[in-house]
């Protein structure tokens, strides 16, 4: 990708491929003069070339990359006499991504230039301090502790980019369950049972700080994590001895839970929550462990594959009605239950309450039969589209008490609990509780498609002061909004509905970078292969590889190419540190800063941001006039009529009249930098009136205004361009060889360049380039 972009405003040549319809090659070296015709000096050192080492077996690669197509084999008489006059790409920035040998060398020259600690000292910004949300120390790392840390990474090098000091406290979670763990399944079981709490403490510290040092390693040294959001994660590959994650960090000062003053703290803050009345002592449900012998958070559960949780019917004794139950039906509840079933029998015992629907028609039902006779209480309250299916499920007659009734009549009624003495409420629910049966413990959560970053961060932000946007009026608004609609409501469409009428989207935006890195990676590849290498790079080689070293069209496209590799390179150095430093490193030109985290982020010129709204519109039907170029140069090189697009003529016609003018402006303005045949790659182009004479060509095609709505229809005709084919350039000519008599085959472009340039062809070419004249004459 950066081959291509390798130019910069002081004039270093660099472009994509070979010059007109070319595919890529590879780069061919040549000198890269500056705007004077001098050689300059790479700047940023770079390692030597490392011998080949005898060929093994390579590990297990994690992309999957698309093998390059064979290139065939050119003699130097199919080069061509003019071909050491191309000024094709030149680049220390190898193709090959080799991290193995690359990736501890740019980390060597982040520690031997003090990169991190160098912005740590200097940025300008406030400071930002990101604190771990600690592993714990309980064995080696895996691929969750790499994703935890490099999207940590993330944020600190984002940060430090712009201009703050940035800062990633690394820390280890030393207490807890895992620990104890580690520590007794090493031991015998003698050992095991006999084993003390003070012992059992101080073997769980010395493995916690034995293992705080190895995964400290590991962190800096031999896990190598895929940064790349489109790395396909190979089985195998951690297996495989690999570069360290280069996240940067204050290892040598970690916070670790087990040190007196991390403990201290803790207890400081705990006695603050209690004088505050924020602690209190209750009952919970707690899950024990019998082999661990000790309590279990929720976090520490672990349920068997395959596993399934018994659901349960409960009887639930009616203790007390309600005010606005019907007397009638009030003293038949009494005596009767409440039947309820639940997929999760373990949370009888925190039961607080019974849920009903209040539309749904529920009836009093007797259990008779020999099955009825036994139970306690015969009479239970059900809903009544479940009489006959419970019947059926508990195996016992039910016979229908009464009319059936709405269940808000049931709101207030009292139970007694299973197990506990107390009583508890029913009370009214949602449109969750039907009367269909639900399904087994293990499909419970399917449907509800929960995502990672799913819910937003609902902030405004002051667009100048870069200050958080606190109105709860705004707030009430987003959260009404996202009741309503859900998250899809933080929108960047709905957002000045949402701000209201004291603020506008001129003075603040939506929060979303926290949530976005994923996206940001979309739009810079989005960006990379459609305007760049689709289309920029692609119209800009004929310029880049055949203009003189000074011509202003050249030097246009360089400047452009620095900006945007620039830019480029500080957006991806916080998602691919690695490759972004190893770019910046390769830069032929003398820059200030040593590291492309030291360069932070370049704000664009402020008339690069200013392009008209009629400069925008034209170059969008641009777009849509090349692609349909393309659909007919396709057709022609099907039919054999041409190879390569440089032998084309093509003719446009659009029916937007203010499009029109701006082909012809473009056309007839006299720079050379965007005239319609570079953009569409072909030797000859002409702008028609009438779209019927596109019907003339060979080749033709045209789009409604549907299909191209910015251009208001395209039609396209493509014939075999009139002319020879200049030698150097390959574009075809009707005035060959007028530039120079010493250059004959030359086209009116490359000629002047050739001159000034000083060649001379060599003897038996001039020749041989006579002889071939006077044939044709």
């Amino acid at each position: 990708m950066f081959t291509a972009m390798g130019s910069a405003a002081e004039g270093v040549d660099s472009s994509s491929s070979a010059p007109g319809d070319l595919s890529p090659s590879s780069p061919t070296p040549a000198p890269a003069p500056t705007s004077d015709g001098s050689t300059p000096a790479v700047k940023a050192p770079r390692p030597p070339k490392e011998k080949k080492a005898p060929k093994q077996a390579p590990p297990p690669r994690i992309i999957q990359v698309a093998k390059p197509k064979k290139e065939r084999v050119k003699d130097k008489e199919d080069e061509g006499p003019y071909s050491t006059t191309i000024r094709l790409p030149v680049t220390e920035f190898s193709m090959r991504a080799n991290a193995v040998v690359r990736e501890p060398q740019i980390q060597a020259f982040w520690a031997e230039n003090r990169v991190y600690e160098s912005l740590l000292e200097t940025n300008p910004g406030e400071p930002y301090t990101l604190h771990d949300g600690p592993p714990y120390a309980n064995g080696d790392l895996h691929i969750g502790h790499a994703l935890n840390k490099v999207l940590k990474d993330f944020i600190n090098r984002y940060q430090l980019m712009n201009g703050r000091k940035a800062r990633f406290v690394p820390g280890w979670d030393t207490h807890g369950l895992p620990i104890e763990l580690k520590v007794l399944q090493a031991l015998p079981e003698a050992e095991r049972r006999g084993l003390g709490p003070l012992e059992l403490r101080q073997k769980a510290a010395a493995y916690a700080l034995k293992t705080v040092e190895a995964q400290r390693e590991q962190f800096k040294r031999q896990l190598r994590v895929f940064r790349h959001p489109l790395d396909v994660l190979d089985a195998q590959a951690m297996s495989h001895p690999t570069p360290g994650t280069g996240v940067w960090a204050d290892w040598s000062a970690p916070y670790i839970t087990l040190q007196p003053s991390y403990e201290a703290a803790q207890l400081g803050v705990f006695g603050k929550m209690y004088l505050n009345g924020h602690i209190y002592r209750g009952r919970k449900p707690v899950h024990w462990s019998p082999s661990s012998r000790t309590a279990l958070a929720e976090a520490e559960l672990e349920y068997p594959e395959g596993h399934v949780s018994q659901s349960i019917y409960v009887a639930l004794p009616i203790t007390g009605a309600a005010a606005q139950t019907p007397p009638a039906l009030a003293s038949e509840l009494l005596g009767a239950s409440l039947a309820i079933w639940t997929t999760t029998p373990w949370t009888i015992p925190a039961n607080l309450a019974v849920a009903i629907n209040a539309d749904l028609e529920y009836c009093l039902v007797e259990a008779t039969g020999e099955v009825g006779a036994s139970w306690q209480r015969r009479r239970l309250v059900v809903a009544r589209d479940l009489v006959a299916s419970l019947a059926e499920t508990l195996g016992v007659a039910l016979t229908q008490l009464g009319d059936a009734f709405k269940g808000a009549v049931l709101e207030g009624v009292t139970y007694s609990h299973p197990l506990y003495t107390r009583t508890s409420p029913v009370v009214i629910g949602g449109d969750y509780i039907t009367t269909e049966t639900g399904p087994p413990p293990s499909n419970m959560l399917q449907g509800r498609l929960q995502r990672a970053w799913g819910v937003p961060i609902t902030l405004f932000v002051n667009r100048t002061t870069g200050q958080y946007l606190v109105d709860p009026e705004v707030n009430r608004r987003i959260v009404a909004a996202v009741r309503e609609q859900g998250v899809d409501a933080w929108s960047e469409e709905a957002a000045q509905d949402l701000l209201g009428a004291d603020y506008t989207l001129a003075d603040y935006e939506r929060v979303t970078d926290i949530l976005d890195f994923f996206r940001i990676f979309q739009s810079l590849q989005r960006y990379v292969v459609q305007d760049l290498s689709n289309f920029y790079l692609d119209v800009s080689k004929d310029r880049l590889y055949t203009r003189a070293a000074d011509d202003p069209s050249r030097r246009a496209c360089q400047t452009v190419l620095d900006a945007t590799l620039r830019a480029l390179l500080a957006a991806l150095a916080p998602l691919a540190p690695h490759t972004a430093e190893d770019a910046w490193m390769a830069l032929p030109y003398p820059v200030q800063s040593k590291s492309v985290f030291s360069a932070g982020w370049k704000a664009p010129e402020a008339q690069w941001s200013t392009l008209p709204a009629e400069e925008v519109r034209l170059w969008s039907a641009v777009a849509e006039i090349r692609d349909a170029v393309n659909v007919v140069l396709e057709k022609a090189r099907v039919g054999k009529m041409i190879g390569s697009s440089l032998e084309a003529s093509v003719e446009v016609h659009v029916g937007d009249e203010g499009v029109r003018q701006g082909l012809l402006r473009l056309d007839g303005s006299g720079s050379h930098a965007d005239e319609m045949r570079y953009l569409f790659m072909a030797s000859q182009v002409h702008l028609l009136s009438d779209p019927a004479s596109t019907l003339l060509a060979p080749y033709h095609d045209a789009l409604t205004p549907t299909s191209a709505p910015a251009s208001g229809g395209i039609s396209i005709g493509v014939s075999r361009a009139s002319g020879s084919k200049c030698a150097r350039c390959w574009n075809y000519s009707l005035t060959l060889g007028t530039g120079s008599s010493a250059h004959p085959e030359l086209c009116e472009r490359c000629a002047p360049v050739i001159t000034r340039m000083g060649f001379v062809l060599p003897e038996v070419t001039v020749a041989k380039v006579a002889e071939a004249v006077a044939v044709a004459v």
